[in-house]
């Protein structure tokens, strides 16, 4: 009867224990998929339509809309290739880039759309609304360039089979 109370307290502290400890012992979340399940460059083609659609050249706002603008782009290329960019200048974007394996046009291109954006949000440079449609243009580019080349043939391969 004695062990019977003993393991009967013993549950009692391991459930008490558990309550009071269960939420700081908790595993840690994982961190959120910026892309939301999506392939890269199916979520750039998203973000860059949203941010035309915010009309933030239209308000003045050319600087806000060209630091989105690059935070986009280096994200994509982060996903893409597995390399951290946005913690990187300008100028270290395209040697990473090619280190990561991605053709170095896609790296200059990059590289001239992240140095237009430069130089409006820091050196002032005036932009207007159709400077930004430009740029998104051009933001366009790089991601062509650089989606995987599987996602391109995987409608002809449909037809093909038809």
């Amino acid at each position: 009867l004695a062990a019977l109370a003993g393991l009967l307290a013993a549950a009692l502290a391991a459930w008490w224990l558990w309550r009071r400890y269960a939420a700081k012992l908790a595993a840690v979340s994982a961190p959120a998929d910026p892309f939301r399940k999506l392939p890269p460059h199916v979520w750039v083609y998203e973000e860059l339509e949203k941010l035309l659609a915010r009309r933030l050249a239209e308000e003045g706002k050319t600087g806000q809309f060209f630091d989105e603008l690059t935070r986009i782009v280096k994200q994509y290329l982060e996903g893409r290739y597995r390399v951290d960019l946005l913690e990187r200048t300008t100028s270290e974007v395209p040697t990473a880039l090619q280190r990561a394996g991605a053709p170095a046009d896609a790296g200059v291109l990059a590289r001239t759309l992240l140095e237009s954006g430069d130089r409006v949000k820091f050196a002032r440079v005036d932009a207007g609304p159709a400077d930004c449609r430009a740029a998104v243009e051009e933001a366009y580019r790089p991601v062509d360039m650089t989606k995987p080349a599987e996602i391109e043939a995987e409608p002809q391969a449909v037809e093909a089979a038809r």
